[in-house]
């Protein structure tokens, strides 16, 4: 090889020497790839990151709980429709009025007030297994006064319109004259409120009705309470 050609071979492999970064060590430096914000993540992927899944509709229990709750506040006046017993007539007797007077997500009180008498307080809870329905009675000073407390719970899901309270066994302790007892609470929104109880073996049966159209002042509060 002429000395020339040697000298232009030794040039060229200095300069890819120079190039390269070879020469001391380094790797080659690669320039990093652009980010592409507009790549589309796969249609099921996008689809689990954007799309909740649909809740569930709400069972009749719980429109039922809905109508009710939608009460709250309000007061109504009522009259008896049945009464099979002799002490039902002080009831269709007497002006009858229920204010849904306190209401959150576990528990509804609606006073039920006869007349004067403003010792009785329908109490509806929310339970793991369903519903719940207490009768509160109290004395002038708001104390107790039996019976008190006495109820049922719902033994299935009911209707949207209506839900059924199965005597407790407490209840049956308590009061053994109620062990066929199912009280019953109906809504049916703008029109009719009831509470409603049943004995059918003994053919017993109590209805009262609030017309929902029509709502009144706030009445007194309950014995024992005040605002």
């Amino acid at each position: 090889m002429s000395v020339s050609r040697r000298t232009w071979t030794i040039a060229l492999l200095f300069a890819a020497s120079g190039l390269c970064g070879c020469g001391d060590g380094q790797s080659p430096a690669v320039p990093p790839a652009p980010i592409d914000e507009g790549i589309a993540l796969p249609s099921a992927v996008a689809q689990a990151t954007t799309d909740a899944p649909p809740a569930p509709p709400p069972s009749p229990r719980e429109i039922f709980w809905q109508r009710l709750s939608a009460l709250c506040g309000q007061a109504f006046a009522g009259y008896l429709t049945v009464g099979t017993e002799e002490s039902d007539r002080a009831f269709g007797e007497s002006d009858m009025t229920m204010h849904v007077r306190d209401c959150n997500e576990q528990e509804i009180r609606i006073p039920f007030a006869v007349g004067e008498n403003r010792s009785r307080t329908w109490v509806v809870r929310a339970t793991e297994a369903g519903l719940s329905l207490h009768h509160r009675h109290v004395d002038e000073s708001g104390r107790s006064a039996a019976p008190d407390n006495y109820g049922g719970n719902t033994a299935t899901e009911g209707s949207m319109r209506r839900q059924e309270f199965v005597v407790n066994e407490a209840t049956k302790a308590q009061l053994p004259e109620t062990r066929f007892n199912v009280w019953a609470m109906e809504v049916v929104p703008g029109k009719t409120f009831a509470y409603e109880l049943q004995r059918p073996q003994e053919e017993r049966y109590f209805r009262v009705e609030f017309d929902l159209d029509q709502p009144i002042e706030t009445p007194p509060a309950p014995w024992g309470e005040t605002g």
